[in-house]
């Protein structure tokens, strides 16, 4: 089972959505050892790997887009 803080997700819920997402799906790349393969991605359950899939693709479109997305190898996981 994952555990999050509860002080950080009450200082992140003051800072807004993206900051209360950014905990859970920051605690999820700690899990995996900051690379999501075939060997890390059976340590975290389908609704956390949608949260997880959520933040990738919204922080490579925000930053660069599409092109972006599938260069850096997320376009198969999203």
């Amino acid at each position: 089972m994952i555990e999050v803080m509860e002080s950080a997700l009450q200082k992140a819920a003051g800072e807004g959505m993206d900051e209360f997402i950014q905990v859970f799906t920051d605690k999820y790349k700690e899990v995996i050892g900051g690379e999501l393969t075939a060997d890390t991605m059976p340590l975290l359950t389908g609704e956390q790997h949608s949260l997880l899939a959520y933040q990738i693709f919204r922080d490579e479109i925000m930053f660069g887009g599409f092109c972006q997305l599938i260069q850096n190898g997320y376009g198969g996981y999203i």
